[in-house]
């Protein structure tokens, strides 16, 4: 009887036992995915920081040859540069005199983005049709944020102090190219963190992930994220059938004694470092699955060992007493 008992209490505890089992189990996988995510993201900012080696901003440019260039109607350039700047018919006398599919769309986006008076030193201008060079910025904007600039030249015009040495003046290929050259190695702004080599770095920075951490693109055409970079008019949408916004592009130039060349600077992308609690929580899955299910066979063999043998003990001591009956 006293085993019997025993054997009664055992099945009774059973499930009280496979209940703390899993608790312990869950416990195991949490501590085991935590322990390996310390493990990831470590890896991860080391390699980061290994890739940004101290610096704060990489830059690199690509050049694509000569391209050419749509020459814009001076009457119509000067007649929207002496605009009373609070001019509410502008954009629509913007976009009527530089129609998009003649121009460019960041033609009427310069446009929109300047002052008045910011053209009136020129007698030509020529409108960029496809662009000679594209150059790249990634900013460390701040903690696990990068925000990705794009520059390129929207226009060329000649200055008219050198209108009588027009014959000597650069091509607006060479304008460009000059302008690239300057941007790159003499601005003071950019030239610290110009490298041609580090196109492979931010593609490295860009492509880096592991299983939990990775970087995601927030999206296009976010505003800037600097008060270094002021865009003069307050753009949200653009006119143009697309309804592409226009928010965050900054116009300016370099020049010469010649020429100068407008090129704008846009955010083009803003990555984020995510983290990827999809692989997380299916890791803690896994480990409770595969740990608990041998748990779960030895639980369930004690379970049916214990059950047959309180059945055995039960047959014995029912055969005891029909005999000692008899």
């Amino acid at each position: 009887m006293k085993k019997i008992v025993i054997c009664i209490l055992g099945l009774i505890l059973f499930p009280i036992a496979y209940h703390f089992l899993h608790l312990h189990i869950l416990q195991m996988s949490e501590n085991y995915v935590e322990r390996k995510k310390n493990t990831l993201q470590k890896e991860f900012y080391d390699k980061l920081n290994e890739y940004w080696a101290g610096e704060s901003r990489l830059m690199y440019s690509e050049e694509y040859g000569s391209t050419f260039y749509v020459p814009m109607d001076m009457d119509a350039v000067q007649f929207i540069d002496n605009r009373d700047e609070k001019d509410a018919t502008f954009y629509s006398s913007v976009e009527r005199l530089f129609p998009y599919d003649r121009f460019p769309l960041l033609t009427s986006t310069m446009f929109k983005c300047l002052r008045p008076g910011c053209f009136k030193d020129l007698y030509e201008l020529n409108a960029v049709k496809n662009v000679p060079w594209v150059a790249f910025l990634l900013k460390y904007q701040e903690k696990d944020k990068f925000q990705m600039f794009i520059f390129k030249p929207v226009a060329v015009g000649y200055l008219q102090s050198s209108y009588n040495l027009r014959n000597w003046r650069p091509s607006l290929d060479e304008s460009c190219t000059s302008a690239l050259e300057y941007l790159v190695e003499e601005d003071r702004d950019y030239k610290d963190c110009y490298n041609q080599n580090n196109k492979k770095t931010i593609n490295k920075i860009l492509n880096l992930y592991n299983r939990y951490y990775y970087l995601q693109a927030e999206g296009h055409y976010r505003n800037f994220e600097d008060n270094n970079y002021v865009n003069f008019e307050n753009i949200e949408l653009s006119p143009d059938p697309e309804g592409e916004p226009l928010c965050g592009h900054r116009i300016s130039w370099i020049y010469n004694g010649f020429y100068r060349v407008y090129y704008d600077t846009y955010p083009l992308l803003t990555y984020e470092i995510r983290f990827n609690h999809l692989n997380y929580n299916n890791d803690k899955e896994t480990y409770y699955t595969e740990h608990f299910f041998v748990v779960k066979i030895c639980f369930w063999i004690l379970f049916f060992i214990l059950f047959v043998y309180f059945i055995y003990l039960i047959y014995r001591s029912s055969k005891y007493y029909s005999k000692k009956v008899a």
